[in-house]
């Protein structure tokens, strides 16, 4: 089927590949290398290897069988060679191919142990040597998959859901559920440098007249992956899982669930000074879990407005969310397309072609997708023998082309939001106050409504009636001898009976003189 996006001239091919990839078990990562060769992971503990044909045919090649519990991240080198995958029994395999000229023959060749829990993910380095991981036991290790050596990266305070590695320098960023992006880096000619801590990532503001603002999801927010990335340039880091608070609109008391003051949001940082958001994506209704960079290079398109960036090429880039992936690029303000309604369940992860014209998803139901881009859709190439220009040639660092007066640039969503407004009651249809009973309090101003008070007559509002407490009547003593419960039912029951039997009882008594006998009877003594 095609999904149009937001330019006229973008038009695409999403099909929905109905392959039982991991067995009907849900598939929580996916890649592609440059020699068209698919790699998933799924709960079913296995990877497999698949080549893609075209875009909607897909032929298996291996099944990888080395883990004993769910595969979280699959990941190709840069060279496409090798493949690292971990998961949820806190091991991290690198596999290679038995010979070279088969891609169905793979071994794992090293194994790496450190982690104690879950593998989130994974991210090579560019020379394909280093290979950084983050788990839930908060820890980022950097390994030398060259003889297994491990070094301590960093440690979070809680969850480490996202790592990327820029392949243009040493840099390391993590993302963790505790609310913080890392970002590490050391020289590139010293090998024997220890990583340095660049800049931690939490919160804008924090000045006299403004609030710390968080920018980044908890650890209840719905999401298992915070997927980061860097452009293909190294400029710019893409950071999921941002969420923001509008305090200018009412509580969330008084909205609904998706109109509520915080909304979801993506974050643009300047990878050479991580500070403040350069520019912030808006208007997702589910959590952003990932963001992949096409690996190819784009040309300026004639557009109106003014670009982003001062650059002189076009990145682009998916974000996603739970829900569906959007496309955006480095020049205009809103995504060039949304690709949505392909999966039952949460999308997991996503992954681009080596030429750019391909979009791989993965999902929790069990399925991947492949989006099609045509000749065209996304732009024209920077260069068609050497996409990638020489990371040395960028700028020192990177500035908003156009004026902006807040340090975070917004880009609103293009749903209008409902405005609520309090119902205003007029003065006229009001009562007359009545005088206060004992025991009522005098009615209190609304809570949540700004503003003074005002000299205008207020409205009255008739306060409910005061319930009189009702007290147990007290009974006075009487010297009786209480009734048996049995008794007590049967004279409540039948009265006029126990009266006539009480009153034969009595007649009886006084004819036989206390002794039970009538005068006729004989009295038998002993």
């Amino acid at each position: 089927r095609r999904v149009r996006g937001n330019h006229s001239s973008v038009s695409m091919k999403a099909e929905t590949l109905q392959i039982l990839w991991h067995g009907r078990e849900a598939v929580y990562s996916v890649d592609m290398n440059q020699h068209k060769m698919v790699a998933t992971a799924g709960a079913d503990t296995k990877v497999m290897l698949w080549h893609l044909v075209r875009d909607d045919k897909v032929e298996f090649v291996a099944e990888l069988s080395a883990h004993e519990k769910t595969v979280n991240v699959v990941r190709w080198s840069p060279d496409g060679y090798r493949l690292a995958s971990a998961g949820d029994d806190s091991i991290i395999l690198v596999w290679s191919r038995r010979q070279e000229d088969s891609w169905a023959d793979w071994s794992p060749s090293l194994r790496l142990r450190g982690h104690v829990l879950d593998v989130c993910d994974l991210s090579w380095s560019g020379d394909g040597v280093g290979l950084v991981s983050g788990s839930v036991d908060n820890m980022v290790y950097v390994w030398d998959t060259t003889n297994g050596e491990r070094q301590e990266l960093k440690r979070h305070l809680n969850y480490v859901q996202g790592v990327a590695w820029d392949r243009a320098s040493n840099t390391i960023a993590t993302q963790s559920s505790d609310q913080t992006c890392s970002v590490m880096s050391k020289p590139v000619d010293n090998a024997t440098a220890k990583w340095q801590q660049r800049a931690t990532i939490q919160h804008v503001g924090g000045s006299s007249s403004e609030q710390p603002r968080q920018l980044f999801c908890d650890q209840d927010a719905p999401l298992f992956f915070r997927r980061l990335d860097f452009t293909p340039d190294g400029s710019l880091l893409l950071c999921p899982a941002g969420i923001h608070q509008d305090f200018t609109v009412l509580p969330d008391m008084w909205q609904s669930s998706t109109e509520n003051g915080a909304f979801y949001t993506a974050y643009l940082f300047d990878a050479l000074d991580p500070g403040t958001p350069l520019v912030q994506l808006s208007g997702f209704t589910k959590p952003v879990t990932a963001i992949r960079c096409c690996p190819v290079l784009f040309k300026l398109t004639e557009c109106d407005s003014p670009p982003l960036f001062e650059l002189e090429y076009r990145m682009v880039f998916g974000v996603m969310t739970l829900d569906g992936v959007h496309i955006y690029d480095t020049q205009h303000q809103h995504p060039i397309c949304y690709i949505g309604g392909l999966h039952y369940a949460h999308l997991t992860d996503l992954a681009w072609s080596s030429d750019g014209s391909s979009l791989m998803v993965s999902s929790a139901d069990g399925y991947c997708s492949v989006v099609k881009f045509e000749t065209g859709d996304l732009g024209e190439l920077l260069d068609q023998a050497n996409p990638n220009p020489n990371p040395t040639a960028l700028p020192a660092s990177l500035e908003l082309k156009r004026p902006t007066t807040a340090p975070v640039n917004l880009i609103q969503p293009r749903t209008k939001k409902k405005k609520i407004v309090p119902t205003v009651v007029p003065a006229s249809c009001t009562q007359e106050p009545r005088p206060l009973s004992v025991g009522v309090e005098e009615p209190r101003p609304s809570v949540g409504i700004k503003g003074s008070i005002s000299a205008a007559p207020a409205v009255v509002v008739n306060l409910p009636a005061v319930k009189k407490k009702i007290m147990p009547e007290r009974v006075p003593y009487q010297e009786s001898t209480p009734q048996p419960q049995h008794l007590a039912q049967a004279s409540g029951s039948s009265l006029d009976e126990t009266v006539k039997k009480n009153e034969r009882t009595a007649g009886r008594d006084a004819r036989t003189n206390g002794t039970g006998l009538e005068p006729s009877q004989p009295i038998l003594i002993n």
